[in-house]
């Protein structure tokens, strides 16, 4: 490739930049004239690089990520302007705009990962080893203690607990219903109902049994934090990296309040990131992780409360053995061991204890929000089309007439709330034969209703509500109210600034919640893995299992159902960027 080569691509990747999806053209009267300029000299720069590159594997797997997130960001930004695909090919020049943005962003994300990737090939992050040290029982301790003395102010500060509506729900729930729901999670119900009722029978107060209880979270979350870090110090040799991400963990304000929020994706986000921690051990030292009784112990408890702290664990539980068989054929008895018992645990609690318990089933119209978004959005563009005979089978589901005209495109609950379950139980083959009518008929507006209803969370510039603030009222849990116990300005600044700047779209500062950058960021290293460090593509393995799961959720992007990966994504990139090996 030729520097006039280099230099005509540039300038058709900046012209692409200009193009609005909102708009049938190109705006190029401009004024930022200095910007692009630098950004086609930075094209010029990159390509011109990569050409002379002799490593092919570096730009296939460049070429490959940046196709990938290109169209992740094409795509997202169709639906959050235009909430929908058809418009680019509704007109010869708006299909020709949208390919040029398209070729924009690959050539942008393609200069970007391959210096990065060629930084981290000629870099040394580690220490040149890429073997962690000896754990620490004494620093896991100290940290732990700091991180403790870091969260106990928010812990007074929010007491008895930063509670929503969904963590309101749970605990009445949990202690004022004969069953247990399995809504949100009837082993969280079961845990939540041991603890609160000997509290309230002794105390005769639900708040202090409320406050003990989010104490008790937020100790195992700095606890899983305090081994997280004590592991990636062994990675990371550089104090100064080191100290950053010792204050992300203690200081980051999402992680203060959500360590006292009442969420069952809180548990299951510290489950999650102790099977991260058990795979990169694994993944590092197979010979000692697969000899020691403690570990496949550690191991079989993370896969076993994964499933029974958040529905959607199931994926992860299931795939996990088959990952480690291959990754690991020599350990193939221990392996089977720790999944046998998994299971055997897993159908004891769900075929025995369950109905000893009274567990009550989950309905299935909270589970079908991707097949009712479909219907609901294939009837709101195609209602003259349909036969009158499938509008009629559609209604019968619904207790509200023509609840299509409810849909929301990135939240299932106006639809799905109106779902008649005995109806649905009659003949459920009907409801799965008209799904899949309408998916063969439009299969495009199928596709537009389940990308719509999730782009969020592949998408880094879609912004929405982070966290709750504050205890619910109003609902019918006894003498819960707030009760700060300790008060500090910085505190009070700090809480109250987030609480009004999280919806917000400040400069960069939305990049610290964006579920759609966090996976951009787990999606980079997994490319890495296929390039230079394959033995820890595992790693990278279980958060596409999890990101997978949380794609046909009825919410667009909530940050909550993926925070497991916002706290695993430190140790995914201290253990896969800093070691170079390659298998």
């Amino acid at each position: 490739m030729t520097l006039a080569a280099a230099i005509l691509i540039s300038f058709l990747a900046v012209r692409g930049f200009r193009f609005d999806v909102t708009t049938d053209g190109f705006s190029l009267n401009d004024p930022e004239s200095f910007f692009w300029l630098i950004l086609m000299l930075f094209f010029i720069w990159g390509i011109t690089i990569s050409r002379k590159e002799t490593d092919k594997r570096l730009k296939i797997y460049s070429l490959s990520f940046s196709v990938i997130t290109a169209l992740f960001f094409c795509f997202g930004i169709s639906f959050e302007k235009r909430e929908s695909l058809k418009w680019i090919w509704e007109s010869r020049s708006q299909l020709l705009n949208y390919l040029n943005l398209l070729f924009s962003h690959i050539v942008l994300y393609y200069c970007s990962s391959f210096l990065l990737f060629r930084f981290l090939r000629n870099a040394q992050i580690g220490d040149g080893t890429g073997i962690p040290g000896k754990f620490s029982v004494k620093k896991v301790l100290l940290i732990w203690a700091l991180f403790l003395i870091a969260y106990i102010p928010w812990y007074l500060y929010c007491y008895p607990a930063n509670m929503t509506y969904d963590s309101a729900a749970q605990v009445y729930d949990a202690i004022h219903t004969e069953k247990l729901s399995n809504h949100h999670s009837a082993f969280l119900d079961l845990l939540l109902r041991c603890i609160l009722l000997p509290i309230e029978k002794f105390t005769g107060s639900l708040q202090i049994g409320i406050g003990v209880t989010s104490f008790l979270q937020m100790a195992l979350m700095t606890l899983i934090f305090a081994l997280c870090f004590e592991r990636i110090t062994h990675y990371i040799k550089n104090r100064l990296l080191c100290g950053l991400i010792f204050a992300w963990f203690a200081l980051y304000p999402v992680h203060t309040l959500y360590s006292v929020t009442l969420w069952k994706d809180i548990p299951f986000s510290i489950c999650f990131l102790g099977l991260l921690l058990c795979v990169d051990a694994a993944s590092e030292n197979e010979d000692k992780f697969f000899q020691r009784k403690t570990s496949l112990f550690w191991l079989t408890a993370t896969m076993v409360l994964l499933p029974l702290t958040r529905h959607n664990g199931i994926l992860i539980t299931i795939f996990l053995p088959l990952f480690f068989l291959l990754r690991f054929p020599a350990f193939k008895r221990q392996i089977l061991a720790a999944a046998g018992i998994t299971w055997g645990i897993l159908c004891v609690w769900n075929f025995l204890l369950s109905p000893l318990l009274n567990v009550e089933k989950v309905e299935s119209g909270l589970i079908l929000s991707l097949p009712q978004q479909q219907m609901a959005r294939v009837i709101s563009e195609h209602y003259e089309e349909i036969d009158r005979r499938d509008l009629e089978l559609y209604d019968s589901w619904y207790d509200v007439p023509e609840v299509w005209r409810e849909y929301n495109g990135t939240f299932a609950d106006p639809v799905k709330v109106h779902f008649r379950m005995d109806q649905y139980h009659r003949d459920p083959k009907a409801f799965f034969s008209l799904w899949l009518k309408f998916i063969v008929r439009y299969p495009v507006t199928c596709l537009e209703a389940f990308l719509h209803n999730n782009y969020g969370y592949w998408f880094p510039e879609t912004q929405y509500w982070t966290t709750f603030y504050g205890v619910v009222l109003g609902q019918p849990l006894g003498d819960i109210h707030s009760e700060p116990l300790f008060t500090a300005s910085i505190i009070d600044r700090i809480y109250k600034w987030h609480a009004y700047h999280q919806d917000l779209k400040l400069p960069l500062l939305p990049l610290l919640t964006s579920r759609g950058a966090c996976w951009w960021l787990w999606l980079f290293c997994g490319f890495w893995c296929l390039y230079q460090n394959r033995k820890k593509f595992i790693l990278f393995l279980q958060g596409l299992l999890l990101w997978l799961s949380i794609l046909p959720s009825p919410v667009y992007n909530e940050f909550r159902y993926v925070y497991g990966l916002f706290i695993g994504l430190p140790l995914l990139m201290a253990a896969v960027l800093t070691s170079g090996s390659r298998e």
